[in-house]
């Protein structure tokens, strides 16, 4: 697999899990949005990403968009047109909003809708653009994105012959900065849907970073995520996840954010190398000597029932018992005593 550089990091194997706090789902406007880049930035993120939507322009049947999600209180249903026109922003108010970020000093990048979207957001900094997963077969805009000279996000859920030709268009374009992401149906997904060993799938398939963009109740699919080998999660974030609205209910609220981020990283620091546990060294105080089971006298001709093997390991180690053995000795040794190889012959 190889890396991408993402912004100011690098993306892959042997990088830190890059993670990204959404919040183009829940804000309601630039207040919240910017309240959401705020608490992304403290949490000690690397970046938040957002949506930009014209939904006039997306939805051509504005009432027959419903979708489904869970609130603490029960199902609920929204208009998805609706709940994009809400948080809808002017282009004023997104440089003004990507001019916060910078301020916070955390990366930012979008998810496009249409080929200006893309230029926009390419003009003002989106470090990535990200395809959203009901355009994985949208070729032109992936054409179109993957000729701009940044990182491309695809969605996993594309269907596969969507997906291989997602990848494809942007390799014909020379673009191999690409990140995959594993994304759950469901607001939220229910364990049942998750699929985290699609993350290993992916992984296998490609060569390019996989990502675990997280659609489950809480945060506990992530930990399992990094150690199947997502290179990048993704978490919705809320002011209060008991917001009657979609997403909200699956969000992390800013301290739970924070909590997230330090557990990312113990998890990280917890998985090591790989390699490490064949080095490490086992202090004298757990290994074993070896001494005389029983007094040995002058002239003995050392046998396996002549040793005994006790801690600590400060003289012939315990492993080492096979040079000992058919040896005189040119001392007595009495019980309990180390043996010595200068006074073995």
């Amino acid at each position: 697999m190889k890396k991408i550089k993402f912004g100011k990091r690098l993306i892959g194997p042997g990088e830190p899990c890059y993670i990204v706090f959404e919040g183009g789902g829940t804000h309601n406007g630039l207040d919240t949005a910017k309240r959401f880049v705020k608490a992304a930035a403290e949490s000690g993120a690397d970046a938040v990403k957002f949506q930009y939507v014209d939904s006039e322009r997306l939805y051509h049947d504005k009432k027959n968009v419903k979708v489904k999600f869970s609130t603490p209180t029960g199902s609920k249903e929204e208009n998805r047109y609706e709940v994009s026109k809400k948080r809808m922003l002017t282009p004023d108010e997104w440089c003004e909003l990507i001019a916060y970020c910078n301020e916070c000093g955390i990366t930012f990048f979008s998810t496009a809708c249409f080929p200006e979207d893309v230029d926009f957001l390419v003009e003002n900094s989106s470090v990535a653009i990200k395809i959203n997963a009901g355009d994985s077969n949208h070729y032109y805009l992936i054409d179109y994105a993957s000729r701009k000279g940044v990182p491309i996000i695809l969605d996993g859920r594309a269907k596969y012959d969507e997906l291989e030709r997602g990848v494809q268009i942007c390799e014909e374009n020379g673009n191999s900065n690409i990140i995959i992401m594993h994304c759950p149906p469901g607001y939220p997904a229910r364990n049942d849907q998750v699929n985290l060993r699609v993350i290993r799938s992916l992984a296998e398939t490609y060569h390019y970073p996989i990502g675990f963009s997280d659609h489950s109740r809480d945060k506990l699919m992530n930990f399992p995520a990094i150690v199947l080998g997502a290179s990048m999660l993704e978490k919705t974030i809320t002011l209060d996840k008991k917001t009657e609205a979609i997403e909200h209910y699956m969000s992390l609220e800013p301290q739970e954010a924070k909590e997230f981020v330090r557990e990312v990283r113990a998890v990280e620091e917890a998985l090591g190398t790989g390699r490490e546990m064949f080095n490490t060294r086992v202090g004298t105080g757990g290994r074993r000597s070896i001494v005389a089971k029983r007094s040995i006298p002058v002239g003995k001709i050392i046998e396996i029932s002549d040793l005994e093997f006790k801690r600590p390991g400060t003289h012939i180690p315990a492993g080492e018992y096979k040079n000992l053995l058919d040896k005189k000795s040119t001392k007595d040794f009495a019980q309990d005593e180390h043996l010595d190889y200068a006074f073995l012959e």
